[in-house]
């Protein structure tokens, strides 16, 4: 029973979070890094708009990740304690 109640508080804190995304620009680098499509349209923001790296990042972040973005999930997953 006391398991149970700890995974169910983890859980609501979870889904608490969900709706309080903070970009970081760490964890948004780590995103990038390990998936191919964000990388390719990092480079395109980049060139199309000449943007600066840091400045693309956030502009991805919010076009591709915040307010229930294809990548939320993953970027969220990034902010989980390692077991």
């Amino acid at each position: 029973m006391r398991l149970m109640n700890g995974i169910l508080r983890g859980y609501i804190v979870f889904l608490k979070e969900l709706n309080h995304m903070k970009y970081m620009k760490s964890q948004m680098k780590q995103l990038v890094k390990e998936n191919k499509d964000l990388q390719s349209r990092l480079k395109e923001l980049m060139a199309e708009n000449d943007l600066e790296k840091n400045f693309a990042l956030k502009a991805l972040y919010h076009a591709e990740v915040a307010e229930g973005g294809k990548y939320q999930l993953a970027y969220q997953a990034l902010d989980l304690p390692k077991r």
